[in-house]
């Protein structure tokens, strides 16, 4: 998890982020006593806080989940691309498979998608092609199985097609779709190219289709584990960078 990794992070260098703070707030304050009153003071007070936030918010992207963090925006990605190009078709997102969650799930007309998105901060070379990535597409298989037996356990008899989408800066090649047996490929940032054939192969009516999302829907509320919200986030972080210190 994104945030438990960046609160044991600045857990682990809590007094350097405080040497950081310390340093900016001296600084900032004897520059302060140059500054002209009225509307000069104001605005470099704004200018202060902007820049305070600014530090702080650097200093925690040194928390290493940069690659993660990018997997995560390549995940939305995906997710607003099926919900604009898969015309009378569901889209589930996180939905929770043998300790871990499946990305997206598409549920359509065409059946029923078990999608993976990948992201790569750089490909080899040239030469690197989609069908390199086996890791990927075994693990693509794997979970559209688990998600079959799902579907089968909740009264519904529909076989599920893996899926990978494949996002990052320079991906060579020059198929838009790419199928390998059972596992179909595509680019993410060519979204806008992404053929029908590669979301629709079996029928399902709109009932179906609509019964299934919904049963989906609310498997993935079940069993995924709830996001903390943004108080208990701030209370964390706050007992992470001060209770210890506290008591000492």
């Amino acid at each position: 998890m994104i945030f438990e990794r960046r609160l044991a992070f600045l857990q682990r260098n809590r007094w350097r982020l405080f040497v950081l703070v310390g340093g900016y707030g001296l600084l900032s304050g004897a520059i302060s006593l140059f500054v002209p009153a009225g509307w000069w003071s104001g605005a470099y007070s704004g200018a202060v806080c902007v820049g305070l936030l600014w530090a702080v918010s650097w200093f925690a992207s040194l928390d290493g989940t940069l690659f993660a963090r990018a997997g995560s925006w390549a995940e939305e990605w995906t997710s607003q691309a099926l919900r604009k190009n898969a015309a009378g078709c569901a889209v589930v997102d996180d939905v929770p498979l043998g300790g871990r969650n499946l990305d997206h799930v598409l549920v359509g007309p065409g059946g029923v998608v078990a999608v993976e998105t990948k992201w790569k901060s750089k490909w080899r070379d040239r030469q690197h092609k989609l069908k390199d990535l086996e890791l990927e597409r075994a693990q693509a298989a794997l979970q559209a199985e688990e998600l079959q037996t799902i579907l089968h356990s909740l009264g519904h008899s529909v076989r599920v097609r893996p899926m990978v989408v494949a996002w990052g800066p320079g991906i060579p090649t020059d198929e838009t779709f790419v199928g390998f047996g059972a596992v179909g490929m595509l680019v993410g940032d060519r979204w806008r190219d992404w053929p029908e054939r590669a979301l629709a192969r079996d029928s399902l009516s709109p009932h179906d289709v609509e019964e299934i999302a919904m049963e989906l829907s609310r498997f993935a509320e079940e069993y995924s584990m709830p996001e903390p919200s943004a108080t208990r986030k701030t209370i964390r972080l706050a007992k992470a960078l001060f209770a210890p210190a506290l008591n000492r």
